[in-house]
Order: structure tokens, then C-alpha cells, then sequence
């Protein structure tokens, strides 16, 4: 499993086209600076998700990966998590291949519950807005007793994708930190860290969840995808 780069994205580059929505006038004539510049898969997705300058477009019909499809494992034995889920990651080390979906439920899994949301951290910074702080407060967010460390999503966030890295193995396989982006009622908007997986061989993909006391759950289920807002939901 690779992580996408901006090289990846150029040696994977499959159509470009002009923006007409961008453009200045010259002598009276309109000249079209911006391209816009699609990778992987050709660009005729559901969604298109944006990536140092690049469009990676995405079916809602290609959602999921077959429960028959594997990954291979790395041995790279990582410790902290709580006896339970340090237990379940263990067991996951001893397999030289597990379905797919399995691997990447228990990596988000020992990640997000060894997580202790730090709700002092949101209601003492300006990055969040009083809409998201309020919906926090109401859900009474309390710790399942688990955790080990402290952060948010972010923090999260960072810690599966090394994971990935670390024990994940199949070539066609690729992974991005998506950022998405749901607007409020006012003009708040609210942002949240997710993992974009993907299949450039397939075109199958996933999206998977960091830590959040608002949405309790590791892999996205399809219905939830609108939940996060854009780029996969309004």
C-alpha cells in the first residue's frame, strides 16, 4: 500500500482539460490558463477528489472492497494500545494475509479506541467553531476506559496512515489524508480528517474514519458517506 504523492499523481495522469471557468482577456481574446488534471481513473466519477492539483475521480457504485479481496502483511510490532486492542493487533501480525476490509477495521479500530478524544484541546481553540463545540457537548462524549492517549483527529488520522505504511502490502493499493468539509447552518464549516483507500487497479475504494466522538464508527458505511460532507457528501 503506497501513499499518494505529487509524482504518483503525474506518472498516473489520465485526461486534462481546460477550465472555461477561469480565463483573462488578451488583445479582446479569452485566454484559458487553468487546467484541470485527472489521475488514475478517467473522469466520468460520482465525485472527484482533490489532491496537490489533481482530481482523483471516484464512483459511489465502486464503494467497498469484495470481502474475498487480501492484503498482505508486515511484521512491524507496534505497542501502547490497551491489553484488548493491543491483543487484537497482535493477532493481526500473525497472518501472512487477511481480507482486506478485516485489516484495515483493525487498524482504525486500535487506533481510534486507544484515543481519548481531547475535548479540552477543541473547546479551548479557535480552529473550532461554537456550532461544532455545542454538537460535542451535547453527545456528553465520555472515554470507554480503553484509551491510552489523548488527541483528535487529526492525531488520528496520522497514526492509521503510518500503520497502513507499516503493515499493509499490496501494490495496487493507494491511500490519501482527505480533509472534508461540512458546512453549517451558518457560514461555519466544520472540517474533519479522513483516509481515502483506494484501488487503482479496481477503481474499489473506502474512506475510514478518525477519531471523533460524533461519528462512531472505523470504516465509512456507505449511507453515512454524506455525514462527512464534501468532498463525498453535501
Amino acid at each position: 500500500m503506497l501513499e499518494v504523492t505529487p509524482q504518483e499523481l503525474a506518472t498516473h495522469l489520465t485526461y486534462k482539460e481546460i477550465d472555461k471557468m477561469f480565463g483573462i482577456k488578451v488583445d479582446g481574446v479569452t485566454q484559458h490558463r487553468s487546467e484541470r488534471r485527472y489521475a488514475y481513473f478517467q473522469p466520468n466519477g460520482d465525485i472527484g477528489v482533490s489532491i496537490y492539483g489533481y482530481y482523483i475521480p471516484l464512483r459511489l457504485s465502486n464503494y467497498g472492497f469484495p470481502e474475498t479481496q487480501t492484503v498482505g502483511i508486515k511484521v512491524k510490532r507496534v505497542t501502547g494500545f490497551s491489553p484488548k486492542l493491543q491483543i487484537a493487533y497482535d493477532k493481526l501480525l500473525r497472518n501472512a494475509s487477511v481480507p482486506l476490509i478485516e485489516a484495515v477495521e483493525t487498524i482504525a479500530m486500535c487506533v481510534n479506541d486507544s484515543i481519548e478524544y481531547d475535548t479540552d484541546a477543541v473547546f479551548g481553540s479557535d480552529d473550532f467553531g461554537e456550532r461544532v463545540k455545542e454538537r460535542i457537548r451535547v453527545v456528553n462524549y465520555t472515554p470507554n476506559g480503553q484509551e491510552t492517549v489523548k488527541g483528535i483527529c487529526s492525531d488520528a488520522g496520522w497514526l492509521i496512515k503510518t500503520l497502513f505504511d507499516w503493515t499493509l502490502i499490496e501494490p495496487s493499493l493507494r491511500y490519501t489524508s482527505v480533509d472534508t468539509m461540512k458546512a453549517g447552518r451558518t457560514e461555519e464549516t466544520r472540517h474533519h480528517d479522513t483516509t481515502l483507500i483506494f484501488d487503482i487497479r479496481t477503481a474499489h475504494w473506502i474512506v475510514v474514519n478518525s477519531k471523533s466522538p460524533l461519528k462512531p464508527y472505523n470504516i465509512v458505511p456507505f449511507e453515512r458517506l454524506q455525514d462527512l460532507g464534501s468532498p463525498y457528501g453535501n
